[in-house]
């Protein structure tokens, strides 16, 4: 929804230069913590683009007109934390008459390379305040843990997120502790081995010390075309912002929840059964990719997927490109599968897979995937995801 345009106007560029982007000297060591904190972006600029891209996800169908043309932007945000303490995410809420229907978040730092991450087209699932609570009485009543720090949400291993409390040892270290947020289950400190495993990881961390400069001037591109206004709304000169286009090949009857921790692959071969018109369950797709029982499961590996959707006489007998390096791991190549075939692909980012069931792109060339992802468990979520907001390591290209 459009804002009011407010009594004096700031161009955009003096905004940027009211909080410009701290320049990265080449040749330096740098100190990434340090350079994340000192480009982050204020709240209020933060929902000034997360309105902004509202509008254009409205205005392009992407955000359907029905269900949201009457929803507005809640200013306030959730602020979301990586493992090390920071901020990573401002999720912007989208609500009619006070209800959630939806979500935005926005990058908390300018080194992320993007304005906003993820586009979520229906509520969140997740009750913070009361994960909050249920996380610290959990850790008083079974661990025993009572010295803790104020909570703070966390994205621990993207996309999930947790309760992070801080807590003092006997020896005087102060040690982090994360409960996810859905079933209150404490992540281990150590990077998931596969998809599906539980552990830690920030995003921060996949970005490469020499990227950095140029994620910065990304960032900067990508709020040119937006106008500030000191009365802290916002407003998009339509004719000067690119257009949003887009495409989606499912909706949301297509999703397929995964039931417990370790079979992401497991629902993502369903859903993708599914669209071939084929009946098999869960447990029988998981027999098929060695992922267990529903009893006692595990995470699928690769050449168990690959078996189903390929090889298998008694899985999907689909042709299949499997894909896992950089050169093919790219935007271009799921567009082109959509556009071409018309059918969905996974796409898996560190320790999860999800599926693709569409694609947006601005004219001015930001991209993004529709993803249909099984978590959270017994729930599911889909949701627009910025290209550059995360690593992403592995397709599975069927028709």
């Amino acid at each position: 929804m459009k804002m009011k345009k407010g009594m004096w106007a700031l161009s955009v560029i003096l905004m940027l230069l009211l909080v410009s982007t701290a320049a990265v000297s080449a040749g330096n060591v740098l100190d990434n913590k340090k350079t994340i904190e000192n480009n982050y972006v204020p709240v209020e600029m933060a929902y000034c683009i997360a309105n902004a891209t509202f509008d254009d996800f409205l205005s392009s169908g992407a955000l359907p007109e029905e269900e949201f043309q009457n929803a507005v932007v809640n200013r306030i945000p959730l602020i979301i934390y990586d493992i090390n303490g920071l901020k990573l995410y401002y999720q912007f809420n989208l609500e009619i008459d006070g209800e959630n229907v939806g979500f935005i978040r926005a990058a908390a730092s300018k080194v992320s390379g993007c304005t906003v991450t993820m586009v979520q087209d229906h509520p969140d699932a997740t009750d913070y305040e009361l994960a909050e609570e249920k996380s610290k009485n959990i850790l008083i009543a079974k661990y025993g843990v009572a010295a803790l720090s104020s909570p703070e949400v966390v994205c621990y291993s993207y996309p999930k997120t947790g309760i992070m409390f801080e807590t003092i040892n006997p020896d005087g270290k102060i040690k982090r502790i994360i409960l996810d947020a859905h079933d209150y289950s404490i992540i281990p400190e150590r990077k998931p081995a596969f998809k599906g495993d539980a552990g830690m990881w920030s995003v921060y961390d996949d970005i490469e010390c020499d990227s950095i400069q140029n994620r910065l001037s990304k960032w900067d591109e990508n709020v040119k075309n937006i106008e500030f206004y000191n009365d802290k709304s916002s407003l998009i000169d339509i004719t000067a912002r690119s257009t949003f286009n887009y495409r989606k090949i499912w909706n949301n009857n297509n999703l397929v929840a995964q039931p417990n921790q370790f079979w992401c692959c497991v629902a993502s071969g369903k859903m993708i059964a599914e669209w071939f018109s084929s009946s098999h369950t869960l447990d029988y797709i998981a027999g098929e990719m060695d992922a267990g029982t529903s009893q006692n499961p595990k995470g699928a590996t690769t050449y168990g997927e690959l078996d189903y959707y390929e090889d298998s006489p008694t899985g999907l007998n689909r042709d299949v490109q499997y894909c896992n390096h950089a050169g093919s791991v790219t935007w271009n190549n799921a567009y082109e599968h959509i556009q071409t075939k018309s059918d969905p692909l996974t796409s898996s980012v560190p320790a999860h897979e999800r599926v693709c069931a569409g694609w947006g792109q601005y004219t001015s060339g930001e991209q993004y995937l529709y993803i249909f992802d099984p978590g959270p468990i017994n729930v599911g979520s889909t949701y627009w995801e910025n290209w550059d907001s995360v690593t992403h390591t592995e397709y599975i290209l069927v028709d």
